[in-house]
């Protein structure tokens, strides 16, 4: 194993030791001749070689919205004190989010630095506490992430560390329930984050008070490519009505040229809370997306008028993550 610990040098016990400390690991000579780990809760192990896996085909995930197990990636492991490496390339659709997780069994993590090369840019993030569960790719503006980590882990418990991937979807709910307003802008327009008027669901909404002649809106833009669809819906509220209201989702090109558009924009009945919703797919030669949630009337509306907007919810409806050849996740017993 090329370390200076060996069996011969160490005394046949014929029962485990004593448990350690909390968070530490003893290696102890079995009767078998093996070489053991006993960890704090008193759970044993036999001491093995590094074991690493690699991935040996490109593997896509096309299902958005779920996480999928990396084919092969997946390495069994005993209580005690482990090195963990990790080195991973995925590319995904444009305006998807890349995501990279763990599981694994109860464990004790060292504070772990995930050094990156986002579409060429190097960048490092740090995870403290659990790894499991947790986020290793989470980037919505890079469409090639390269990840590699390197941590130590005490597992508790006999498990498998395996590597997932997926998730890769765009959604954002806003109900206004919390701050989660955040990305969106206005234009046009007032708006009060926590209303309690009036509510679709829960206690508040969002109200959107006209300051244009043109429209007053909530938007926000987002990378996309051709071929992704996106969903887009609200309720309305307003109690005296709106001639024209709804969402809208509109495509520009690399220049920043508007390509074409789809809405849901009709007359808001008054006192009466409205679904308003659209699902389109990305035409050719589409780099950004642009969607609008308010009111917006052509020959102009008066200055002034109310708008409530509840439960809204962006999201993308297709894409694929993908996770090259050569990834490999490696599980090393100290």
């Amino acid at each position: 194993m090329g370390r200076h610990l060996s069996v011969p040098r160490l005394p046949v016990l014929a029962s485990p030791p004593e448990p350690p400390a909390a968070g530490e690991v003893v290696l102890f000579p079995a009767p078998d001749g093996t070489l053991r780990q006993l960890t704090a809760a008193g759970q044993e192990g036999r001491f093995s070689a590094a074991f690493r896996k690699t991935l040996a085909n490109d593997f896509v995930h096309g299902q958005p919205g779920t996480w999928a197990a990396l084919p092969g990636l997946a390495v069994p492991v005993q209580p005690g004190l482990h090195r963990l490496n990790l080195l991973t390339e995925t590319i995904s659709t444009r305006g998807l989010i890349t995501d990279l997780g763990f599981t694994g069994p109860a464990a004790v993590f060292a504070t772990t630095e995930v050094v990156t090369l986002q579409d060429g840019t190097p960048g490092s993030r740090t995870l403290y506490g659990d790894l499991w569960d947790a986020t290793v790719h989470d980037w919505t503006t890079a469409t090639e992430s390269i990840g590699g980590l390197d941590t130590m882990f005490l597992a508790l418990e006999p498990g498998t560390v395996a590597l997932w991937v997926g998730k890769g979807t765009f959604r954002r709910e806003t109900t206004f329930e919390n701050d989660d307003t955040l990305y969106w802008q206005i234009n046009g327009a007032d708006l009060d984050t926590a209303s309690t008027d009036f509510a679709h669901a829960g206690e508040r909404s969002g109200k959107l008070a006209a300051l244009s002649e043109e429209r007053a809106v909530l938007f926000d833009w987002n990378g996309t490519e051709p071929g992704i669809g996106w969903r887009l819906e609200a309720w309305l509220y307003s109690p005296t009505g709106h001639p024209r209201a709804g969402v809208g989702l509109s495509w520009y090109d690399a220049q920043g040229n508007r390509i074409d558009g789809v809405s849901d924009l009709r007359p808001l009945p008054a006192g009466s809370w409205t679904h308003y919703s659209i699902e389109a797919v990305a035409p050719a030669d589409t780099i950004e997306l642009y969607a609008q949630i308010g009111m917006e009337v052509a020959d102009g509306h008066a200055a002034g008028g109310v708008v409530y907007v509840d439960d809204c919810v962006w999201s993308s409806t297709g894409g694929t993550v993908r996770v090259n050849t050569g990834a490999y996740l490696q599980v090393t017993p100290i």
